[in-house]
């Protein structure tokens, strides 16, 4: 297992997973699943087509994966991005069957093309996937921060100066990138389930970028060294293994959120013997709610109850958006109001109904806006029992986060006995850089 034709399998397949877990991240965020179904699948026209005027397949996998991912920015940047995938996707598929017309010798590489022949790599395969293989992972790495703000805050990232249309086109770059890399060792179905199942799956886990795409590489490793000793044991496709772990792994990764979800962090914390003082300043997760409390949930149902009385219709999105809102400790966009509906709760929800909700429930004084002084108004539910508290802002990457401090408190209400003005609210918001902001400067 470990000599000879398997050497080469274990060496490659392992290069293909570090860069699908990397890239598969960015892929995850973005909401890119589709696009990097397409990609790959429409490819192989390109293998086809290159089959015919007698070049190098590689050059024609990289011409139409490079091709089809500049059609779908292009055309997803003043229409649907979904509907410009398929566009895309029926155009290099129908290419792929004309050109497979035209040649009977071709018909044998398609399987190796959709499936993979990643026990049956030559030695010279490996320098080429690679070199292209490190050129992926290095541009990610120089893109990380403009990328993942334009990911997760793409208006903030505008007004920063970061265009979220080039973001767009240089991230489809890298995926066409790892097409080309890619389809010839493992195949398009293959190089999907790794980059879709093992991030997919890490996203789940954790919502700390970085510990999530170390976790997402380590999944995607697991999932094709298990699935290679699987293969050569039992003689089954890789493919098969391959895809049936990334599944497993996901339903795994949906198990333990739906877990920690139910219990909330806190009960996942032993309690410490040091506890700090009532008096010094609390400090949220940013990513994570309490545990769910009766206060969570007669938020809730109050809500329910206003928008009944004042006649709005009942809804499943305002459902799940109610949910999530009465689950929160800090406030959000809706762009992050979207993105956790359809990643922890697996609701897609238009940003047009969210933003109408939102403003329903403003007029009935159950949210309330924030102003953290970025380019995007965050919302948060309004509750009488809670604990006010203020915001810490990282300018370097728009994180948000919450923090309660009754010191704080009292030397505003003393404040407010002192000053001409009778102080109905008040809201702080710190800015700087958080831990990691500040350690990678």
């Amino acid at each position: 297992m470990f000599s000879g034709f398997m050497v080469n399998a274990w060496e490659v397949a392992s290069i293909v997973a570090v860069v699908a877990g990397i890239v598969g991240f960015f892929t995850v965020m973005r909401g890119s699943a589709f696009a990097a179904h397409a990609i790959p699948n429409g490819s192989f026209a390109g293998a086809a087509g290159a089959g015919l005027v007698g070049v190098s397949t590689l050059v024609g996998l990289g011409v139409f994966s490079l091709g089809g991912a500049l059609t779908i920015g292009l055309l997803g940047r003043r229409g649907r991005h979904d509907v410009a995938t398929a566009l895309a996707l029926v155009a290099m598929l129908a290419l792929g069957a004309l050109f497979l017309s035209f040649s009977v010798e071709y018909a044998p590489e398609v399987y190796s093309l959709l499936f993979g022949e990643v026990l049956g790599i030559s030695p010279n395969e490996i320098a080429p996937t690679a070199i292209l293989g490190a050129l992926c992972i290095v541009a990610t790495a120089v893109l990380y921060r403009p990328l993942m703000l334009s990911s997760l805050l793409p208006e903030v990232g505008e007004a920063r100066g970061i265009s979220s249309f080039r973001m767009e086109m240089l991230f489809l770059a890298i995926l066409a990138l790892a097409t080309t890399m890619t389809v010839p060792v493992v195949g398009t179905l293959l190089i999907f389930s790794l980059m879709i199942g093992a991030p997919a799956a890490a996203r789940s886990f954790t919502d700390r970028p970085l510990v999530a795409m170390a976790l997402s590489v380590a999944i995607a490793l697991l999932a094709v060294w298990s699935a290679i000793a699987a293969s050569y044991e039992t003689n089954y496709p890789v493919g098969f293994f391959v895809g049936t772990i990334s599944a497993g792994a996901y339903a795994l990764g949906r198990a333990w959120a739906w877990r920690r979800r139910r219990r909330g962090p806190a009960a996942d914390r032993p309690a410490s013997p040091r506890e700090p003082p009532r008096a010094s300043a609390r400090l949220y997760h940013p990513h994570m709610s309490d545990a769910r409390t009766a206060s969570d949930d007669d938020w809730a149902e109050r809500a329910e109850r206003r928008l009944a009385a004042a006649g709005r219709k009942r809804g499943g999105a305002r459902r799940a958006l109610l949910e999530l809102l009465a689950g929160e400790r800090c406030a959000l966009t809706a762009v992050e109001i979207e993105q956790r509906l359809r990643t922890h709760e697996g609701r897609a929800v238009s940003r047009a109904s969210i933003y109408r909700i939102l403003d329903e429930l403003e007029e009935l004084a159950l949210v309330q806006r924030v102003e953290t002084g970025q380019a995007m108004v965050r919302y948060e539910r309004v509750c009488e029992r809670e604990e006010h508290h203020h915001h810490l802002v990282c300018d370097a990457c728009g994180l948000v986060m919450p923090f309660s401090d009754p010191g704080l408190e009292r030397a505003i209400t003393s404040l407010s006995e002192r000053v001409p003005l009778t102080v109905s609210e008040h809201e702080i918001v710190l800015h700087g850089a958080c831990r990691d902001c500040a350690a990678a400067a």
